[in-house]
């Protein structure tokens, strides 16, 4: 597994998929999902305004993806359940993204062994 878990996991589904209007509507979201990497790749600092670049890069993406014709839900024969991991996948690469460029974090193998957004905690330090 790649450190881009929700790639990953789109290409696995279009691989997969059997019903063609689910793989149409993965082809959507992967053509989407390609701009969304190449935005957050071309980001390579930390700096506070490159932080809230990814992030809002992140909210105009989960904006699209939580698309209603993209859930398995009231009456779509086609769309994805919470099961396959599409939503929680776009989490997990964005972790990704977020640390990436920060070195004594980047270089740390075990930290993207796919289960990260499990193991990852903030806390606040007061000043």
């Amino acid at each position: 597994m790649s450190t881009l878990a929700h790639g990953d996991n789109i290409e696995t589904k279009i691989r997969q998929e059997k019903n063609p209007a689910n793989r149409k509507l993965l082809e959507e979201i992967y053509s989407t999902y390609l701009k969304w990497k190449e935005n957050n790749l071309k980001i390579t600092t930390t700096t506070d305004k490159d932080i809230e670049k990814k992030v809002a890069l992140l909210n105009d993406y989960k904006q699209f993806i939580i698309n209603p014709a993209y859930k398995k839900e009231k009456g779509n024969l086609a769309g994805f359940t919470s099961q396959s991991q599409l939503h929680s996948s776009v989490l997990e690469e964005f972790m990704y993204y977020l640390f990436k460029d920060i070195p004594k974090i980047s270089t740390k193998k075990f930290f993207w062994d796919g289960l990260q957004h499990t193991r990852v905690f903030f806390s606040l330090l007061q000043t």
